[in-house]
């Protein structure tokens, strides 16, 4: 039955931190099913009305920097990044090409500009599939929970580091806004190995400034983003970045109403050209 977020979260509470000394408010209802001995389940569940405050550390930081994250440097091995405003390599939303913002919607976040950081139907289509897999294949993570990730969680797939990132992403999403969600999200996601940011990205991969990304290369962007290490190793240090598809955001943009079906034909048959990826020794290439 219906039941306040917060006694469902108390629950909880020993195995994630953000919980402690949080306001939660809303409700939460579902039902699970487990069979005996198969050990196969069925769950559905429904949100309402969700509020979190007090979850996100430093929050005020983040409203405007610089402020600090862990990032993963070589071999895997955590290190702190320092961005916001005044540091180098940040960039202010106003000086992204649109194109980019309206890519990474398309191809992560769809229903971005109208939920409170959570989307219950992404949630259940995720469950659905995992479900029919017997294993976890995506997440239905929204653009906001990737930023919690991001600025404070590890890579975990458990469900006290999902429910981590929903308290986090509740409190982000009503205390900065859409805005300064998306501006901090292209300044921290991963882009590749130590490419951290649209700049670094944008100049790696294209050379050109984020003001300056046309398109197809936002598309692009938007089209490694789950998968962004693998990419860099797999097909761009093989020089093969150009079979990457990028086909399915820009439908997914035409979809959307951000570009025109037309505009979506004429940038799918525009060439992507690449820096060259930067010559890696014999020894040190990844055995992938």
């Amino acid at each position: 039955p219906r039941t306040d977020f917060a006694t469902v979260i108390d629950v909880l509470q020993p195995i994630v931190p953000e919980a402690e000394g949080a306001r939660l408010t809303g409700e939460v209802s579902g039902w699970l099913e487990w069979q005996w001995p198969e050990g196969t389940w069925q769950a559905d569940g429904s949100l309402h009305d969700l509020g979190v405050s007090g979850a996100v550390p430093r929050i005020e930081a983040l409203a405007y920097g610089p402020f600090e994250y862990r990032v993963r440097g070589d071999e895997g091995s955590l290190k702190l990044r320092t961005t916001g405003e005044g540091t180098a390599g940040w960039t202010a939303l106003p000086h992204v090409a649109p194109s980019l913002s309206d890519a990474i919607v398309a191809a992560e976040d769809s229903g971005f500009l109208g939920h409170s950081g959570y989307d219950v139907e992404a949630m259940r289509e995720a469950l659905k599939a995992n479900l029919e897999a017997g294993r976890i294949l995506r997440g239905g993570s929204t653009i906001t929970q990737q930023l919690a990730k991001n600025l404070f969680l590890d890579g975990d797939r458990t469900l006290a580091r999902k429910v981590s990132e929903l308290l986090l992403a509740i409190e982000l999403d009503r205390v900065l806004g859409k805005t300064r969600v998306m501006e901090l999200y292209v300044n921290v996601v991963e882009w590749g190995p130590e490419l951290h940011g649209v700049a670094e990205a944008s100049q790696r991969y294209f050379l050109r400034s984020p003001r300056h990304l046309q398109t197809h290369e936002s598309a692009f962007l938007a089209a490694i983003l789950p998968a962004p290490l693998k990419f860099y190793t797999r097909w761009y240090l093989k020089g093969r970045a150009g079979e990457y598809r990028i086909g399915w955001v820009l439908q997914n943009m035409v979809d959307g109403k951000r570009i025109t079906p037309i505009e979506a034909r004429t940038w799918m048959q525009e060439p992507l050209r690449f820096v060259p990826p930067p010559v890696v020794e014999a020894d040190s290439a990844s055995p992938q």
